[in-house]
C-alpha cells in the first residue's frame, strides 16, 4: 500500500508544483470537501470524487488527482 501512496503522490506533486517549487493548491484545502464527501460504500469500500478505493489515505489522493484531471493508473 506504501508503494502506491507513493506512486499517487509523486503524480500530484509532478503535476502541481509551481515555478517556484511550492505546491498549488495545497492538500488541506480539499480536506474539508473529503471530510464531507466522503462516503463509505460497504464491505471495506469508500467513495468520494469518482475515486473507490479500500484505504482513506489513497482514496483522498486519488480523489485530488481527479479533481485537477491528472490521469493514474487504476490499479
Amino acid at each position: 500500500m506504501e508503494r502506491r501512496e507513493k506512486y499517487l503522490m509523486g503524480l500530484l506533486e509532478k503535476h502541481n508544483i509551481d515555478e517556484d517549487g511550492s505546491l498549488k493548491p495545497n492538500h488541506r484545502t480539499y480536506h474539508e470537501a473529503f471530510e464531507k464527501q466522503a462516503r463509505y460504500l460497504g464491505e471495506g469500500v469508500y467513495q468520494w470524487c469518482g475515486a473507490m478505493a479500500t484505504d482513506t489515505r489513497i482514496l483522498f489522493l486519488k480523489g485530488i488527482l481527479n479533481m485537477n484531471e491528472i490521469p493514474y493508473n487504476q490499479e
